[in-house]
């Protein structure tokens, strides 16, 4: 009995190892829904002054993506602007040290659903800038991508961030109002978005830790069925 315990627990240690070191094919990474709902930190000691902007509620609905409501306090800086990011300098930082080595870009999809709980018509010309966060060398950056409720803008796009790296220091994604005036026509007084972001299509999605945790609780439970 005790060999037998001995040999299962070796399987699903070489089981986990081995799927550790799967080689994933592909030169784009993107979030899923898990990864989506891991981002935690706002960079908010990164700024001075820090961006006021919130998350104040995120829903992870039936289908691919997560649905953020962002909440901006005003329309110009430091009220007008949101980074959403895993971390490695605050926050839970689960995504932080994951190999990405392997990719070039880091892609996500963005869809502006609502202003205030309503889709404005695009005269209004709501601009708002999002873009994918990524670690790049010794800094990070996103690659900018405009979009909005305004006849010369579509409500989706995909922005594709290059990186250079090896394992993530920060990665998640930006949102914010332009600065210049002649796209910003937010309320200064407030307003709150609800915006769509979800992996992007043909990118592979970056393995979370907890699907490691996963695989080894199932092992571990296996060979305790196994030992009773």
């Amino acid at each position: 009995m005790r060999n037998q315990s001995f040999f299962v627990l070796k399987m699903v240690v070489v089981f986990v190892l081995g799927f550790c070191a799967i080689p994933v094919m592909g030169v784009n990474v993107t979030l899923n829904d898990a990864g989506l709902l891991s981002l935690d930190w706002y960079n908010r000691n990164l700024y001075y002054p820090p961006p006021t902007a919130t998350v104040v509620e995120r829903r992870d609905v039936p289908g691919p993506g997560v649905e953020f409501d962002i909440h901006y306090p005003g329309n110009e800086t430091p009220d007008s602007s949101l980074e959403c990011v895993s971390s490695k300098y605050g926050g839970a930082g689960s995504l932080v040290g994951i190999d990405i080595s392997i990719y070039d870009n880091f892609v996500l999809e963005f869809t502006l659903l609502s202003v205030n709980d309503i889709v404005p018509p695009p005269s209004v010309s709501l601009y708002l800038i999002v873009g994918s966060i990524i670690d790049m060398d010794s800094t990070w950056g996103y690659s900018p991508e405009v979009i909005g409720y305004a006849p010369d803008r579509p409500t989706t796009a995909i922005s594709s961030t290059s990186t250079d790296v090896d394992r993530i220091g920060m990665v998640g994604f930006t949102a914010h109002i332009p600065y210049w005036w002649l796209m910003n026509n937010w309320d200064p007084s407030g307003s709150t978005v609800t915006l769509l972001v979800e992996a992007a299509p043909g990118a592979v999605a970056i393995p979370e830790p907890t699907t490691l945790l996963l695989l080894s609780f199932g092992g571990l439970a296996l060979l305790k069925k196994r030992i009773e």
